[in-house]
């Protein structure tokens, strides 16, 4: 293997004659054995050809070691959004954003025209509805040019970061960037299941997800109908059975039945 191209983890290791900690060519290993020999990274391009490349290669692979780091917290398709850093987006990014990928809002299970919902209000009566509207929020708290801000939910763009506390609904899908150590939150409302969960920086909080305690900040991955719920909703998955009447788990997403069990009714 070419010196010059393979590269091995040299946190315990050192070059034998210069004791240049960044050594991380076979050439500075083989300083052990062969100490008469040069370290590449000390000459210059000149004398050593592959001085130059050694160099470029070592600060690629410090580069890669870091962008490693930032995937294991925030998760490979998230790497992007680590340029937020802690100051939240800027205002002009955040309309950008909201203007090239859409609103926050969620498909909802009964998804039909504003005027047949106006004609029909019992379509908003279903009991997916009611569960659509209690597992979405109206508002949220999110960092935009160093200070945190009141704004609704559906303005709510990837990359934001967001703060949520005590008594409050993620409003998007976001993966925890701080938190205390006590924060704990309930999927009751996205799954079904009456458990509390414990979560710590790194895990996923999605849309729906109640703060039972403690507070977290989080970046926001997915939004609207690329959320964890949108998928449940149109995978047929949505609103969790439990708690479902016999009546109610028939196929009551469907605006024809709605429909039929109004003339019924009339």
């Amino acid at each position: 293997a070419r010196d010059d191209v393979q590269l091995v983890c040299a946190r315990s290791l050192s070059c034998s004659t210069c004791a240049h900690r960044s050594c991380t060519t076979l050439a500075a290993i083989r300083h052990r054995c062969e100490p008469q020999r040069p370290c590449a990274l000390t000459q210059p391009a000149g004398k050593w050809p592959h001085a130059a490349v050694a160099r470029a290669r070592i600060t690629q692979a410090r580069a890669r070691i870091t962008q490693m780091t930032s995937s294991a917290i925030h998760g490979d398709e998230d790497v992007e959004l680590m340029e937020v850093g802690t100051e939240g987006l800027s205002w002009a990014d955040a309309r950008d954003r909201l203007a090239r990928e859409g609103a926050n809002k969620p498909r909802p299970p009964c998804d039909c025209p504003a005027v047949v919902c106006c004609l029909l209000p019992c379509l908003t009566s279903l009991p997916s509805m009611r569960a659509y509207a209690r597992c979405v929020t109206e508002d949220a708290c999110v960092r935009r040019d160093g200070a945190w801000n009141d704004v609704d939910a559906v303005d709510v763009v990837r990359g934001d970061l967001v703060l949520v506390q005590e008594g409050e609904l993620a409003p998007a899908d976001l993966r925890l960037a701080s938190c205390t150590d006590d924060f704990l939150v309930s999927m009751l409302r996205l799954n079904g299941v009456d458990a509390p969960v414990s979560l710590k920086v790194g895990d996923s909080v999605p849309l729906g997800a109640e703060c039972l305690r403690g507070n977290g900040k989080g970046v926001v991955i997915a939004i609207g109908d690329n959320t964890n719920l949108a998928r449940r909703i149109r995978s047929g998955r949505w609103p969790p059975a439990r708690g479902r009447s016999a009546r109610s788990s028939e196929t009551t997403n469907s605006p024809l039945n709605a429909i039929a069990a109004t003339i019924n009714i009339t």
